[in-house]
């Protein structure tokens, strides 16, 4: 009688998920990456500021990276990057609620001189990581424009 009652709930979940092109569980979380000693795979996560507007970069040691699904309704999609903190057993989440333009790459990439206004990142991001031999692990950027992650953009444009 449970699995009755929760396969409607379950096919519902799918399909809300497959509209909303959730990606799932792309690096999961154990025991070895939330162990500093353990977890070398480090990666910088580019995100956007929502004080500064502009691009920021965030490396460490990679936790965990989910396209996510909230099983509760209104079941919100969440991007989020956890990365290990500079404390011992502390992880920095990176990204947030859909739409969240996020990329994260391999190694640590603070440093490279990346553009901090997110249209001309953009532009950098493709030609960087071809020619640099940069290790995408996930990139929402485009996804989350189209669906109206940088609306701020146009606004400061147009005034």
């Amino acid at each position: 009688m449970f699995e009755e009652m929760t396969t409607p709930m379950l096919d519902h979940l799918v399909e809300v998920a497959d509209r909303a092109k959730v990606r799932g569980t792309i690096v999961a979380s154990d025991q070895r990456r939330r162990s500093k000693r353990t977890n070398k795979h480090i990666v910088t996560a580019f995100t956007i500021s929502a004080i500064s507007r502009c691009v920021k970069a965030s490396a460490g040691p990679l936790v965990s990276l989910e396209d996510k699904l909230d099983i509760t309704p209104p079941h919100k999609r969440s991007v989020r990057a956890d990365l290990l903190g500079r404390e011992a057993h502390t992880i920095m989440g990176c990204g947030g609620n859909w739409p969240c333009w996020i990329a994260v790459v391999e190694g640590d990439q603070r440093g490279r001189g990346y553009p901090a206004n997110p249209d001309s990142f953009d532009a950098w991001f493709r030609g960087w990581t071809t020619t640099k031999g940069i290790v995408v692990v996930g990139d929402w950027r485009e996804e989350a424009r189209n669906d109206g992650a940088l609306e701020w953009l146009k606004r400061a444009a147009a005034e």
